[in-house]
């Protein structure tokens, strides 16, 4: 008798012994001066302006067509035809190479005149139109010229009349009119052009010592990598006029490494892809950029006080942004310090200890700045790390006056030059003209990043694996290496492991299932001073359960298939009666999605052991799993059967057999039961 037996393996792992792209999107590639599209494959429609002008089709009627169908527009002529109105249709190409390309369409149209049908790039038409007879048949026609530059274009086509058909477009750079069906489609791009590059398009923040990485085109041979500052010179380069630019030329990497960058510089970079034999052709990559990295950043976690403030005008105005526009500030007095009287004394306390760069001050800036002078001048400049104990900063000079005039940029740039303080104080002694008080509107200190930052995971996250590599994404700017330190108690953390690089396999320090993890990364440099530099404490919080198989993942797609990875009988039925899939009665081999546990599929599992012993459902991992991480004590199993259902179940984990020693009706039940 056959039965079927659902099973949601939600296979989990828990602690204790109770369980609770679609191609036809890229651009048309053009290949030594030929790009070839099937008019149906087109990118976009767009109906223009006039109401007849209905959007292009998709159609297959016509015989003598090439490929799957060609373009045509139903519905009646539209007014007054011209580029400007027609209704239009668009084909995206990525240009290699620059230069006029003669346009040619294979198209068929009904009458014997009046076939108004227009091209143009980028919006703009050529001012050809064909407009002559030749009707009823399939016929190439000229549609004068374009001059195109190498990049990403649109290729448009607009028409007026309808039935208008067409099949096949040709832009070349020889000028020769195609025969019969012509040449065949191009390729479209992500199969030649390289891609997905590291870093991301227009990344801000990069590390100077990062290499270039990218995927490379699917029939790339080498590499050609341009590489510069400016972005004319690497977009405009190439293999015959470097522009100094081409860094590495027919390399067979899919990454390279610039060597040590400038802070704060924006690179450009280009990858053209080669092909071998016999062609060599060569596919211009896009020019991306990135920016390294400043050399300093800002300090955004400091308590300002004064000993003295006018009114509201309080210290934290000078640290919070009040009146900066893009770091230039305006006039307004209530975006500003202002003291009750001179001298007067100011203290920023950091939330760490920092390397101190430069700290810039924005003076005071009211608009009668110029006749009253209330700005800083003559200021005494400490640093501190206990508050107490306090350093005079040597060589700090009079401070320049702000002139009272919107849009203010920082006239008063002092070097730290890398003092390590967590408290700062200025101490104002006299100011820049006869005021009784003195003013201030804004303080910034930027720090040399020496600790560890980007955790990841990220601090707080939760459902982290117990076999996470922790890891940061910026070192300190001069460590040596690094001291992971990790614990339940924030407060009393243990050092793990000393490393070199930017990540610590926690399998070392066996994380448990369901525990709160606290971890930092101090940066050690015993040639410096100071030699340690503690890390910021971040945290995270494990899974209760890891999942084994949830049956999520498998679609009806080629080696996706949910039977193409839990093995049946299938061609063994003297031995196994056990089939895989919804309803295999009826050829339907999908996942269940009614019957669920949790998610939106189980696993469904006919079996028949009228030939055979047994029927089993078993799946091999590809690499071996370890079960027993994270304190894991049980394998939970979910499950449910049709009525009338006979028969033991059981499960197998290496070749072991566990027989099911529950509720007998459970595989006779539609309600989900767990086995642990």
């Amino acid at each position: 008798m056959t039965r079927k037996l659902f099973c949601l393996i939600f296979f989990v792992l828990v602690l204790g012994t109770t369980g609770s792209a679609d191609a036809g999107t890229e651009a048309f590639l053009e290949v030594g001066g030929v790009v070839v599209m099937e008019g149906e494959n087109f990118h976009a429609a767009d109906g223009r302006t006039d109401e007849n002008n209905y959007e292009w089709r998709i159609s297959n009627t016509q015989d003598g067509f090439v490929g799957s169908g060609y373009a045509d527009t139903p519905g009646p002529q539209g007014t007054n035809g011209a580029w400007d109105n027609a209704c239009e249709v668009t084909y995206e190409i990525d240009f290699s190479t620059s230069g006029t390309y003669s346009v040619w369409i294979r198209r068929y149209t009904i009458g014997g005149a009046s076939n108004s049908c227009w091209v143009g790039l980028d919006g703009v038409g050529n001012g050809s139109n064909d407009n002559t007879g030749d009707a009823n048949q399939w016929i190439w026609k000229s549609l004068g010229s374009i001059d195109v530059t190498a990049g990403l274009h649109t290729f448009n086509l607009r028409r007026r009349e309808s039935a208008f058909k067409v099949d096949r477009i040709v832009l070349t750079t020889d000028g020769a009119t195609p025969t019969g069906d012509g040449p065949p489609e191009s390729l479209r791009g992500g199969l030649e052009s390289a891609s997905d590059p590291n870093p991301a398009p227009d990344a801000n923040d990069v590390g100077r010592d990062g290499s270039l990485s990218w995927t490379p085109g699917e029939f790339a041979n080498t590499h050609d990598v341009y590489f510069g500052t400016a972005f004319d010179d690497v977009n405009d380069a190439s293999s015959a006029n470097s522009m100094d630019v081409l860094v590495s030329p027919g390399q067979d990497a899919n990454s390279f490494d610039p060597g040590r960058l400038h802070f704060g510089q924006t690179y450009y970079w280009r990858v053209d892809e080669v092909n071998g034999a016999p062609d060599f052709a060569v596919f211009k990559g896009e020019t991306w950029s990135f920016t390294v990295e400043p050399f300093a950043l800002p300090i955004t976690n400091i308590t300002a006080t004064a000993s003295s403030s006018f009114g509201d005008s309080g210290a934290e105005k000078t640290i919070d942004g009040s009146g900066l526009v893009d770091d230039l500030h305006g006039t307004s007095a209530g975006d500003m310090w202002i003291s009750a009287g001179v001298p007067a004394t100011l203290e920023y306390a950091f939330d760490r200890a920092y390397k101190l760069h430069e700290m810039w001050v924005w003076n005071s800036n009211q608009l009668i700045e110029a006749f009253i002078g209330f700005g800083a001048k003559d200021v005494v400049i400490e640093h501190s790390l206990d508050g107490e104990n306090w350093t005079v900063l040597e060589g700090v000079s009079a401070l320049a006056q702000a002139p009272g005039l919107e849009g203010y940029a920082a006239n008063n740039i002092i070097d730290f030059g890398g003092a390590v303080a967590q408290h700062v104080r200025m101490s104002i002694n006299t100011v820049q003209g006869f005021a009784p008080q003195t003013s201030l509107s804004e303080v910034r200190f930027l720090y040399i990043p020496t600790f560890a930052t980007g955790p990841n995971p990220a601090s707080g996250a939760t459902d982290v694996a117990p076999d996470v590599t922790l890891a940061w994404g910026r070192n300190g700017r001069e460590a040596d290496h690094h001291d992971v330190y990790v614990g339940t108690d924030a407060g009393s953390l243990s050092l793990a492991a000393s490393v070199s690089e930017s990540s610590f396999d926690s399998l070392a320090v066996d994380l448990q299932l369901g525990q709160s993890y606290a971890w930092r990364v101090d940066e050690v440099n015993e040639a410096m001073d100071p030699s340690t530099w503690e890390g910021t404490v971040w945290n995270f919080t494990t899974v209760d359960a890891i999942v084994i198989d949830d049956m999520e993942s498998y679609k009806d797609e080629e080696f996706l298939e949910i039977w193409a990875t839990w093995i049946d009988g299938f061609g063994d039925e003297a031995n196994n009666g056990a089939l895989v899939g919804a309803n295999p009665g009826i050829g339907d081999f999908s996942p269940e999605t009614d019957n669920v546990h949790g998610g939106g599929q189980s696993l469904p599992i006919h079996y028949d052991n009228t030939a055979a012993a047994q029927s089993e459902a078993t799946r091999t991992f590809d690499a071996p799993m370890d079960w027993s991480i994270g304190g894991a004590q049980t394998l939970v199993l979910f499950l449910s059967g049709a009525s009338g259902n006979t028969g033991q179940l059981y499960l197998k984990v290496n070749g072991s057999k566990v027989l099911y020693d529950g509720d007998a009706s459970a595989i006779s039940t539609p309600f989900f039961t767990q086995w642990n």
